[in-house]
């Protein structure tokens, strides 16, 4: 249900019904993890936090090595998780982020990032985050 209102009780509906319910629902999930699925989720979140500051610092001309480092430690915390096989065995996100960190590596660490690369790796970022998140639904349990 999308809201497309800016009457209050619409939204005052919405949010006690919808949001709480989905609230409620996931606090119950966490509180039934065990420790590894805590760690897998906490790693997750990492993950994206890298990769929201990837998109940032592609998108404002920071230097090739920042972007790569950023993008390897998601690869490698991505790979962590998905080692495990509890979650499936495979996510795409590992191999188009492998490509990403060789096209990287293959340009000048110390120069800044330009125009057509910077456009790839954020866009990039975005598609791999929509992946992390449905890995992060699977941890929980949540998928719809």
């Amino acid at each position: 249900m999308c809201v497309w209102s800016y009457e209050k009780q619409i939204i005052e509906q919405f949010l006690s019904t919808t949001i709480e319910k989905k609230l409620t629902e996931t606090l119950t999930k966490l509180k039934n993890c065990d420790p590894v699925q805590l760690q897998d989720l906490r790693s997750g979140i990492t993950i994206l936090k890298e990769l929201d500051r990837a998109y940032y610092f592609a998108l404002s001309g920071e230097k090739y090595r920042r972007i790569y480092f950023m993008l390897a430690d998601s690869r490698e915390r991505l790979y962590k998780i998905m080692i495990k096989g509890r979650y499936g065995s495979f996510n795409p996100a590992l191999i188009e982020m492998q490509t990403y960190l060789g096209l990287l590596l293959r340009r000048n660490q110390e120069s800044a990032i330009q125009e057509p690369e910077s456009i790839k790796v954020s866009l990039a970022t975005l598609k791999w985050k929509g992946w992390i998140i449905i890995l992060l639904k699977k941890i929980l349990d949540l998928d719809e």
